[in-house]
């Protein structure tokens, strides 16, 4: 009998849902991107968004296209070779048009082992991006050898930054780490960044 409703409904749904798909269409609003992994939108600019892409770029598309110069905010390539970051997502701070600060999650692969990192960013009074030694750690947490390592970021309503952690991913979480209050893995954490 649950097989019968649960067919019957999703029956009744497919008309709703082929009049929705016919409201939609994609439209290419700019190319040129390497890698893009995420998407931020700074709350009270208009007709501006910043693309994330995996190598360390963040860019600025500005009325549909990206805005010339340098990119918004650039990661230096570590002299170190060992070091590898793969960049995860962005979050700009709800009162970013008066402050400047905004966040990003990578995962920092070295020789001891992959970590999330969480760092925050200051773009200046008067300058037009940010540059990495305006950054300050927020979080850095050791997540294992390999696999996913999260990276989640929003802002709540009370301002306080939430960030995603991973428990290691499929057949990596040994021990249940992610039910375990030993451990942050799995889990997702408020941080407030307003207290210095």
């Amino acid at each position: 009998m649950r097989t019968i409703i649960v067919t019957f409904f999703l029956f009744c749904l497919l008309p709703a849902q082929n009049a929705l798909a016919a409201d939609y269409s994609l439209k290419r609003i700019v190319s040129g991107l390497v890698a893009p992994v995420d998407i931020g939108v700074a709350r009270g600019e208009v007709g501006r968004f910043y693309v994330l892409e995996e190598g360390g770029n963040l860019i600025l598309i500005e009325n549909g296209s990206i805005a010339a110069g340098e990119p918004f905010f650039a990661y230096k390539q570590d002299e170190n070779k060992l070091i590898q970051r793969s960049m995860r997502q962005v979050a700009f701070h709800p009162k970013y048009f008066t402050n400047g600060k905004f966040y990003l999650s990578f995962a920092r692969r070295d020789g001891f082992g992959t970590s999330l990192v969480v760092t925050e960013l200051t773009v200046k009074q008067g300058e037009t991006r940010a540059m990495p030694e305006d950054q300050r750690p927020i979080l850095s947490i050791k997540i294992g050898d390999e696999g996913a390592v999260g990276g989640g970021l929003a802002f709540d309503e009370s301002g306080m930054l939430l960030v995603g952690i991973s428990d290691r991913g499929k057949g990596r979480n040994s021990g249940s780490l992610a039910q375990s209050k030993e451990s942050l893995l799995g889990s997702i954490i408020r941080i407030d960044v307003n207290k210095g």
